[in-house]
């Protein structure tokens, strides 16, 4: 029983690692998780009606999962947006003036 505990607590450890480390320290969230689920039921439905389309559908959608991924991996921690405003305080019916300022420090293009 002590080891199965033991081992548990290693898992534990290394799924928040893991963790950490794909979500850039919770820096990174996909805010609709169902989007990826279409890729592999794409998949799945290729499998049981085999046409071609439905496979070149889901490999398609799963790469470029994989290269959204892998494009705000690299790219997420190298941008930096300030903004600055005009006025320090205002009232209700005041204008406000910002001026937004996004840096990209990557060699990727941003939009």
């Amino acid at each position: 029983m002590a080891l199965l505990s033991t081992t548990m607590q290693v898992l534990q450890k290394y799924r928040r690692k893991i963790q950490a480390w794909l979500t850039l320290q919770g820096r990174i969230r996909a805010t609709m998780v169902w989007t990826l689920a279409l890729g592999p039921l794409a998949l799945v439905i290729a499998i049981v009606i085999p046409y071609q389309i439905l496979f070149y559908i889901a490999y398609v959608y799963l790469l470029l999962i994989i290269a959204g991924y892998i494009w705000v991996r690299i790219i997420g921690p190298r941008v930096t947006i300030q903004r600055k405003r005009h006025n320090e305080w205002a009232q209700v019916g005041d204008e406000l003036v910002e001026q937004w300022e996004v840096t990209n420090q990557s060699r990727l293009p941003l939009i």
